[in-house]
This record gives structure tokens, C-alpha cells and sequence, in this order.
């Protein structure tokens, strides 16, 4: 979409220079989305090389030719000419906007994030796994990456009871497993006979991924990762945690 819109401005046009500035704009903001900046990056490289960029749809060159008092010209010369006026015309307003001071900021991101990478607590690790085996994703991460938030599947609404394999309760807790893993992005909870005498106060959601017996986790918190903690007003009936990033629950 975005490289149509950039194909109906006019070459050299006010519409080209904001465009590409608003680009460019987002360079400093581009490092924590990994991979999901992709389609950014390719966005960037079709504008910097592509011929395409420079002039768009190619122009149709016939033969035909048409003469005057001022001699004879072809409708493939004046095409050429056209499209060399629209190629000069957009290279202008590439090399305004992308200017050392960009390219500089460009060579500072990639040189910060592969001191990120090299520095990584796991980094050796992976490199020696990628010597034995293919590997495409970093499996040894606990926290969720914000990269990888986005779902290719959209998600759905359903009831803890359509899921639910084992409950068991505890003074002050309700622990759940599920009839497989979940990616939970959001969780709603029922708060029913509110009562000023014993008021709930807080709700905390943990979650856990590793498969194992519910009887082993009851009690032993070191083995949850606490999701969200929300506090409930006086008369509240329902609960919702809206989590920043999809969890992986069992």
C-alpha cells in the first residue's frame, strides 16, 4: 500500500519530501521490534535502489512519430525524456532527505543492536546450537518477546470452563489446568457477593507453561510467572487484565 501511495506522488513533489522524511523519522524507533520491522526495512531498501521508485509504471514507447515545422520527434523519444525528468527529479528529493546525519543514525542502530546481541545472556548458547542444529527462533527466552506479540491467528473470547482439565482451590487462591497450552492475552474473572466484611482487594494472575502436575504447583511459587496484578474497587463485579504481551498458559 505504501509503495503505491509513494508511485501517485509527483516526482520531486512536497508529497515525495514528507513522506520519506516521516520514514526516516522512525529509524531511532526501529530497534525493538526485531523482526517485525521487516516489511519497514524492505519499504526503505525498494525507495533507496529500486529503478521502479525513481519513475514508476513504466511509460508506453511506440514507434509512432509525429512531424512539425520543428522537424520530426518520436513518442519514444519524448517518453525517454519524461522519464529521465522523473527520475532526476525523485533522486533529488532522495538525496535531501537521506542525508549523512541519517545514515549515520542508521549505522548507530545496527551497531547498537548487534552489541545487544553479542552481549546476550544466551548468546554463546545459541551460537553452539547453531553449529549442531537449524534453529530459527530464540527457545530459551522466560520473558515474551514484543516482537513476536503480534498472532497470525486472531483471537477468540471463551469460557475457563471450555478449557479447564483440573481445579483445585487454596484459602486465598484458584489454580487452573488447561486441557492444552493457551496463548492468553487477556483474562476476566467474576467477582460474585461482593461484601464490604471481606472485600476483595486484589487479584494477582500467574501462569505457568512447563507440563506438569497441578498437585506440584500448589503452594510452589518460584515455579509461576506472575502476569498482572489488579486492584478491585468497592461494588466491582468483574476483573480484566489486559496483558502488555501474549503469554503461553497450560
Amino acid at each position: 500500500a505504501l509503495q503505491g501511495a509513494w508511485l501517485t506522488f509527483a516526482p520531486g513533489s512536497a508529497e515525495q519530501t514528507h513522506f520519506l522524511q516521516t520514514l526516516l523519522g522512525l529509524l531511532s524507533s526501529l530497534g525493538p521490534y526485531g523482526h517485525a520491522a521487516s516489511d519497514y526495512v524492505r519499504l526503505l531498501r525498494w525507495l533507496l535502489t529500486d529503478e521502479m521508485a525513481l519513475v514508476g509504471d513504466d511509460v508506453d514507447t511506440c514507434g509512432d512519430t509525429h512531424s512539425g515545422a520543428g522537424g520530426i520527434e518520436s513518442d519514444s523519444d519524448a517518453a525517454h525524456s519524461s522519464k529521465e525528468s522523473a527520475r532526476a527529479a525523485t533522486r533529488r528529493v532522495l538525496d535531501e532527505c537521506v542525508s549523512g546525519e541519517v545514515l549515520e543514525s542508521l549505522v548507530a542502530i545496527l551497531k547498537a543492536q548487534n552489541t545487544n546481541v553479542a552481549n546476550h545472556p544466551n548468546s554463546d548458547i545459541y551460537n553452539a546450537l547453531h553449529s549442531l542444529i537449524e534453529m530459527d527462533g530464540c527457545y530459551l527466552e522466560s520473558e515474551p518477546c514484543p516482537a513476536c506479540g503480534v498472532p497470525e491467528v486472531p483471537y477468540s473470547r471463551i469460557k475457563m470452563q471450555a478449557v479447564k482439565a483440573e481445579t483445585r482451590y487454596t484459602e486465598n487462591c484458584i489454580l487452573v489446568k488447561l486441557t492444552s497450552t493457551h496463548s492468553l492475552k487477556s483474562i476476566s474473572l467474576k467477582v460474585q457477593d461482593p461484601r464490604r466484611q471481606r472485600m476483595v482487594k486484589t487479584v494477582n494472575f500467574y501462569y505457568n507453561n512447563r507440563p506438569e502436575e497441578l498437585s506440584e504447583l500448589v503452594g510452589c511459587w518460584p515455579k509461576w510467572q506472575r502476569a498482572r496484578t489488579c486492584r478491585v474497587k468497592p461494588g466491582q463485579t468483574e476483573v480484566c487484565a489486559e496483558l502488555a504481551l501474549p503469554v503461553a498458559a497450560r
